[in-house]
């Protein structure tokens, strides 16, 4: 008797999604992205990245601080 109770809310579920969707979309296309790499050791530390995914970007605006202590103390050493 208990397993014939346990059937019934599971066929339930399964059955629930199932159904006929009259909306259409509300847009149809492409997206496109260009892939740029950030090398984060390249000349030191990446230490604040501040643009999110999608922001747009203006010339010569500042979007990483970057950690040159390591580079700086090399040039001292150098000197």
């Amino acid at each position: 008797m208990k397993s014939s109770k346990l059937w019934l809310p599971l066929l339930f579920l399964l059955l629930a999604p199932c159904g006929t969707q009259d909306e259409l979309a509300d847009a149809y296309g492409n997206f496109e992205a260009i892939e740029v790499l950030v090398s984060a050791e390249f000349q030191g530390r990446i230490l604040a990245f501040e643009p999110g995914e999608g922001t747009a970007l203006e010339k010569d605006q500042v979007t990483v601080i970057i950690d040159t202590t390591q580079l700086y103390l090399q040039k001292i050493q150098l000197e």
